[in-house]
């Protein structure tokens, strides 16, 4: 059994990045397109997908209108996620609300639990 790690992707603001490491420096939590090793600014879906099935992380998103269909798509094609998770757009969680459901996800399960299924959070 090994924990959760997360990938944001670039729409997902710093402020839930800086949320979630105070909240809990041992979850691992990337950000698209800004930090050294992640997908640039830009990268498409598909790629992020695919960026993060080898490098084993649960995309977190705004994007349930197109995420869903490539997260599909990827699937179709024999690939596989650790997860997708889908906060709302907008400002009506905070960052630290985000963090709080992230970290949630984190302590209370396993990576493996979340192979290929995508959630919409909070519930």
């Amino acid at each position: 059994m090994t924990s959760v790690a997360f990938l944001l992707d670039e729409n997902i603001p710093s402020s839930v990045l800086d949320a979630v490491r105070r909240s809990e420096p041992l979850l691992t939590v990337l950000h698209s397109g800004h930090e050294p090793g992640t997908p640039e600014s830009g990268t498409l879906d598909p790629d992020i997908l695919t960026f993060a099935e080898e490098h084993h992380l649960a995309v977190v998103t705004f994007d349930k209108r197109t995420m869903s269909i490539h997260e599909a798509a990827h699937r179709a094609a024999g690939h596989h996620t650790w997860g997708v998770f889908i906060f709302p757009n907008g400002n009506s969680l905070s960052p630290g609300r985000i963090a709080f459901e992230l970290r949630m996800v984190w302590g209370a399960s396993d990576a493996e639990e979340w192979i290929d299924r995508i959630e919409n959070l909070p519930y």
